[in-house]
C-alpha cells in the first residue's frame, strides 16, 4: 500500500487514515478451532521448516516474529488461516499477481510441501 500512500497528499492520507478509523472494528475469527497438533504443526513450519520435503521455514524470509522484513518480505502476523491459505494457492497456481518473489514463493508453496 505505500507506493499509493506515497501518492496522496497529506490531507488525503489523513482522509483516508479518518476513514478507516470510523469504520467498526470486525468480529475476529474463532482461532481456537485448530487442534493443538495443528498449531504445532504450523508452529514448526513456520519456524524450521521441514527438511523432509525441503521447505524452508517461513522465518527465514518474513522475521520469526512475523512482522516482514522492510521492503523484502510482507508481514503474516495476525493474518488469517483462510487469507494465508489463499495466498499460498494462488502462488501454487501461479494467479499471485504480485511480482516480487513470484518464482520463490511458487517453490515454497508447490504440492510436494505437505502441510
Amino acid at each position: 500500500m505505500s507506493p499509493y500512500a506515497a501518492m496522496l497528499t497529506p490531507v488525503q492520507r489523513q482522509a483516508v487514515a479518518d476513514y478507516f478509523a470510523s469504520l467498526p472494528v470486525p468480529e475476529q475469527p474463532d482461532l481456537a478451532q485448530a487442534s493443538a497438533a495443528r498449531v504445532d504443526r504450523g508452529r514448526t513450519l513456520f519456524l524450521d521448516g521441514d527438511y523432509r520435503t525441503g521447505l524452508l521455514s517461513c522465518s527465514q524470509c518474513h522475521g520469526r516474529t512475523g512482522l516482514g522484513v522492510g521492503d523484502f518480505s510482507p508481514q503474516l502476523a495476525g493474518q488469517s488461516a483462510d487469507y494465508v491459505a489463499q495466498k499460498l494457492h494462488q502462488w501454487q497456481s501461479g494467479r499471485s499477481a504480485r511480482s516480487k518473489g513470484k518464482a520463490f514463493m511458487r517453490a515454497e508453496a508447490k504440492p510436494s510441501h505437505p502441510i
